[in-house]
């Protein structure tokens, strides 16, 4: 039976509580000002577990392992760039590549793999299904009707050394904005409260 979102919240938290309960006063900050944080946090982490799939992608002779690392690199770094309706967390915007035309050029089309390829079953270069019939020589008195498939399973060689700047580009650009980002939620979280409120709130309360 798949567990509800509270009980995984709970072991999750368990599990940190555990982790820090000898050395630190460990406090969650709230979702309403940290969420920023934890989003750009987020994406570092997916786009440092992008990197190293394309390294493993490189390393591997196994086609159905290469078509689980291209598909999960591609989701990786799309999901940067997405923002679902209803939640609006932050987000990557494409014109962070606005000075380097060919980066902008690839990361197009990543993001086209991602909703045509990926995302939705739709007909595009990289997918392409075809019902074929075919009659028997010489007297075409039987038929057989077959469906046959291209389907991209991999990234080539070339194609990883043009999407790996891509990634590492997006990387550099989240470490930047972190950097602010973090100073200012410590500050301001540590002003709002007191060493006393911190200690009510903290994961391991003595």
């Amino acid at each position: 039976m798949l567990q509800d979102k509270q009980s995984i919240k709970e072991q999750f938290l368990n599990q940190l509580k555990q982790e820090f309960q000898n050395d630190y006063l460990a406090v969650v900050i709230p979702e309403s000002i940290s969420r920023t944080f934890v989003t750009y946090c987020s994406m570092k982490s997916d786009l440092e577990l992008a990197l190293q799939s394309l390294a493993e992608l490189q390393n591997q002779n196994s086609l159905i392992l290469k078509s689980s690392l291209t598909i999960s690199t591609i989701n990786l770094y799309a999901k940067c760039f997405t923002q679902p309706a209803q939640n609006q967390v932050p987000k990557l915007e494409r014109n962070i590549f606005q000075n380097d035309n060919r980066m902008m050029e690839v990361h197009d089309w990543i993001m086209e793999l991602r909703h045509l390829f990926i995302a939705h079953r739709s007909e595009s270069m990289e997918e392409y299904g075809i019902a074929l019939l075919l009659l028997k020589k010489p007297q075409f008195d039987s038929q057989r009707l077959m469906f046959h498939r291209y389907k991209r399973l991999e990234f080539s060689k070339e194609e990883i050394e043009l999407f790996k700047p891509l990634v590492e580009s997006a990387l550099k650009h989240i470490v930047i904005k972190l950097k602010s980002i973090q100073d200012r939620l410590v500050e301001r979280f540590l002003k709002e409260n007191t060493l006393d409120q911190l200690k009510l709130i903290s994961l391991n309360t003595e």
